[in-house]
């Protein structure tokens, strides 16, 4: 079985930005898809922003927000509850 990637994965290089991150971040799944590829989404997300709050440290805040907010939007999508901050620090 051969695995596919995701359409909505971007192949380049990690960004080392805030706005890197949001620009690097523009494709996701289409409206319709199931929702285990959203989760698969929003983890991407919280990985990316997490990278950034490591790397640009005028945004670190801004970025560990960022990827809070993708993860929590994953782990609702899941209907596991409400993620907490120590999953994505």
């Amino acid at each position: 079985m051969a695995s596919t990637v995701e359409p909505w994965r971007n192949p380049d290089p990690l960004p080392v930005t805030l706005q890197g991150a949001r620009e690097y971040l523009w494709r996701e799944p289409k409206a319709d898809a199931p929702r285990d590829e959203w989760i698969a989404f929003h983890n991407y997300r919280a990985e990316v922003f997490r990278h950034v709050a490591q790397v640009d440290s005028r945004h670190r805040y801004e970025a560990g927000a960022e990827a809070w907010l993708a993860k929590d939007k994953a782990v609702r999508l899941g209907a596991k509850g409400d993620a907490d901050a120590a999953l994505i620090t």
